[in-house]
């Protein structure tokens, strides 16, 4: 072949599959609801791996008066919303109220890209019929939505005893999916009167596995119920779902409040394995518990993130919630009719519940979260755990390097609690802060409940004695150190000879009675039963020495099976010890 039919060849296969990528492109050029030109007559014309795309001149809006439906057939194919700079707004304001999501998506390697779903009315719902976008069991894997707007979608129960539905997105089965750079706000999924809220932002079926959820924003979306129902999830629901990560996203201004108050912000239930919940945002979000008329307040929710297995008995779920912020979440009681008492409060900010096993919570920061009781003639119920509660029989989970202050349970509540058998259970390296709490001498930082009970939250293991605390300018350059001696408790639940004390500075000289500080030193390993003399920790702040007055201590037993520790299997975090005055020469 010369150069001469070489080239005419070439020109004659670029002609061809230009030709060829052209007739796999679908552009909508009409905003009707349906006939030729349209989105919906677009969908059923595109094939296997075709694009659709938009030149609308005359509006953005595409005003629906039917759902529209990408059938099984439709693999790999993409819908971009860019309609020359501007998104596409599909509206489906015009469709009869619980005629189903705007959008469902029934096959696999569907993408979306830059669309705006709006004023989707899946209403009037029992089940988890949603009203922005559907991803069916039959959209076997890698659906991606991306670079889209849902709001004002609903799947509200309106009748009496009516459950809420899923608000924006619910993802019915497959796995794969992807859900990026997303927002969506003012959504909801409420409750009848005395029924139960839904899933107002993404909500995940059952058994959804290896899903992304990334960069997105959640805001203003409500899952709330009134009278006796039970307040549903305002952020992200996810049920038995393995290997999936939710990173980079903020739930801010959400809301499933009760009756008996649901989960702020994301909710998992049951199995998660190996799925990690990194660097998110969670803000100002609610899950109170209802006022009662007639009877006792209800009890709050919990404000940020709950895990609960239902009494499932998984084993390994190896989950982690790595540097999220909390800030501002509320799970507070409500209040009680006269003669009768208000709501316990909640937990404010992380609830571990029911059989949660390997869960690591680093690096977070909680402040300014609430889980007040509510009141009844005038007399305050008890708080619930301002902060984190790993509670019946939640073992072997590890909280580290947190920063938890500001937050606020009222009377009788208290900041980290492990309650019920939950054993094993290492508590390490956190600072617990400036809480507004109404202490009394019974009441730390760090709870163990019941106390002094074969039942009690890590094996109810003691806190060290301090018989004194030196600090000196000793140190290497002639800088601060702290040297403290004491006696090491017995291991709780037996078995390896050595624990892990850790050091912190306790209390301001000037405190309020109410206020508790436990800014975290360092720690040394020792023997059980011995008396001590720990290493000198070198103090690097010197403003914390004419800050601090008070040393305590904690003791972690070697006898669980954290995998998240270091080379010893770190099990049961103690209480906090009594504070010790520091000795200054």
């Amino acid at each position: 072949m010369n150069k001469i039919q070489r080239f005419f060849l070439l020109a004659f296969i670029f002609a061809n599959t230009q030709y060829y990528l052209k007739s796999m492109t679908i552009t909508v050029i009409n905003e009707s609801d349906s006939g030729p030109g349209t989105l919906r007559e677009a969908i059923s014309n595109v094939q296997p791996n075709g694009t659709i795309d938009f030149n609308l001149l005359n509006s953005n809006v595409i005003l629906l008066e039917s759902p529209l439906q990408i059938h099984s057939s439709k693999n790999n194919i993409i819908i971009n919303g860019d309609n020359n700079g501007n998104s596409v707004f599909i509206d489906g304001s015009s469709i009869p109220s619980g005629g189903g999501a705007i959008l469902s998506i029934g096959a696999g390697g569907v993408s979306i890209e830059n669309l705006t779903i709006q004023n989707g009315q899946g209403g009037n719902v029992t089940t988890d019929s949603p009203g922005g976008i559907f991803i069916q069991n039959s959209a076997s894997c890698q659906v991606s939505i991306s670079n889209c707007t849902i709001k004002g979608c609903y799947a509200n129960g309106v009748t009496q005893g009516g459950n809420g539905g899923v608000g924006a997105i619910y993802v019915e089965g497959g796995n794969e999916h992807k859900l990026e750079n997303l927002i969506i706000t003012d959504c909801h999924a409420d409750g009848g009167i005395n029924g139960n809220g839904g899933k107002a932002g993404i909500a995940l079926g059952n058994s959804v596995n290896c899903l992304t959820i990334n960069n997105c924003q959640i805001t203003g979306c409500t899952a709330n119920c009134s009278g006796s129902g039970i307040g549903g999830t305002g952020g992200i629901y996810i049920v038995n779902s393995n290997d999936s990560t939710i990173s980079g996203v903020t739930i801010s201004e959400c809301e499933a409040n009760g009756g008996v108050g649901g989960v702020g912000g994301i909710s998992i239930v049951a199995s998660i394995n190996r799925t990690k919940i990194i660097n998110c945002n969670i803000l100002g979000c609610q899950a109170n518990g209802g006022n009662n008329d007639s009877g006792n307040g209800y009890q709050g929710g919990v404000g940020a993130v709950s895990i609960n297995s239902n009494f499932v008995n998984f084993t390994d779920y190896m989950g982690s919630i790595e540097n999220m912020h909390i800030e501002n979440c509320q799970a507070n009681g409500g209040n009680g009719a006269s003669g009768s008492s208000g709501g316990i409060g909640g937990v404010g900010a992380i609830g571990l519940l029911n059989v949660i096993t390997f869960i690591n919570i680093n690096e977070c920061n909680i402040t300014g979260c609430q889980a007040n009781g509510g009141f009844a003639d005038g007399v305050q119920a008890n708080g619930g755990t301002a902060a984190i509660l790993i509670d019946n029989e939640s073992s072997s989970n590890f909280v580290q390097s947190c920063n938890i202050n500001s937050n606020n349970a009222g009377p009788n509540g208290n900041v980290v609690v492990v309650s019920n058998k939950s054993l094993y259970n290492s508590i390490l390296s956190n600072n617990i802060f400036n809480n507004n709490l109404n202490f009394d001498e019974d009441t730390f930082p760090i709870t163990l409940l019941p106390p002094n009970n074969p039942n009690s939250g890590n094996h109810y293991q003691l806190a060290p004695t301090i018989s004194s605390a030196l600090l000196c300018p000793c140190g290497p350059d002639g800088g601060w150190q702290l040297t403290v001696e004491g006696k090491t408790p017995i291991n709780a639940s037996g078995g390896q000879n050595r624990l892990l004390i850790q050091v912190f500075f306790s209390k301001p000289c000037d405190y309020p009675e109410n206020v508790e500080c436990n800014k975290y030193i360092g720690s040394f390993k020792w023997a059980p039963d011995t008396e001590f003399t720990s290493p000198p920790f070198v103090i690097d702040d010197p403003s914390d020495v004419v800050t601090y007055c008070y040393i305590v201590l904690t003791a972690t037993n070697s006898n669980g099976n954290n995998k998240f520790a270091d080379d010893d299997d770190w099990g049961d975090t103690s209480m906090i010890s009594n504070p010790q005055c520091i000795f200054v020469s």
